[in-house]
C-alpha cells in the first residue's frame, strides 16, 4: 500500500486591534473569540497538495483547511479544542 505524502502548515494569528475578533476554522464552523493582544497558533496537517487559506474581514478571520486536512488551534500551547475529541479531516 502506497502512503500519501503529508505536510504540516503552521502560522500565528496576532490580534493587534483594541477589540476582540472572531476566528473561524472552516469548513468545520468552529469559532473562537480572540481578545486584543492575543496570539493564536494554527496548525494544519494533511495531504501534501494543500495549503491553508486565510480570509480577513471586519472583526473576523477565516482559516480554511484543505481537502483531507485537520486544523488545530492553540493559545499559549493549549489546544483550544482539548476535550472535544479529534476533528475529522476536511471533506
Amino acid at each position: 500500500m502506497r502512503k500519501i505524502a503529508e505536510t504540516t502548515s503552521k502560522l500565528e494569528l496576532i490580534n493587534s486591534h483594541a477589540t476582540e475578533i472572531t476566528v473561524h476554522i472552516e469548513p468545520w464552523g468552529d469559532q473562537y473569540v480572540m481578545a486584543p493582544d492575543v496570539t493564536f497558533q494554527i496548525e494544519a496537517r494533511g495531504p501534501a497538495n494543500g495549503q491553508l487559506e486565510i480570509c480577513i474581514g471586519p472583526g473576523e478571520v477565516l482559516v480554511w483547511g484543505w481537502s483531507g486536512s485537520i486544523v488545530s488551534i492553540f493559545h499559549e500551547g493549549v489546544d483550544l479544542d482539548e476535550g472535544l475529541g479529534p476533528r475529522q479531516p476536511s471533506p
